[in-house]
């Protein structure tokens, strides 16, 4: 009867984390999707701009390794 009892609790516990889990990525799937929307919209806050200082960082960087211009054509 106890083994059983902890069985079932086993099971309701891992419901729980599985659910936590699943609520967790569907929060940061929307924080991400309001993030993107103010990107652009044209908001200039800190995250914003840091975000697009590290794009052209990264676009510097391959044009200067490949010692050409970016495929995309940004560069």
């Amino acid at each position: 009867m106890i083994s059983l009892l902890r069985m079932l609790l086993r099971f309701v516990w891992l419901t729980l984390f599985i659910l936590g889990v699943r609520r967790a990525l569907e929060i940061v799937q929307s924080g991400s999707d309001e993030f993107i929307d103010h990107i652009e919209e044209g908001a200039s806050g800190t995250p914003e701009r840091l975000l697009a200082r590290l794009h052209e960082a990264l676009h510097q960087r391959q044009a200067h390794h490949t010692g050409r211009d970016d495929p995309f054509g940004e560069m």
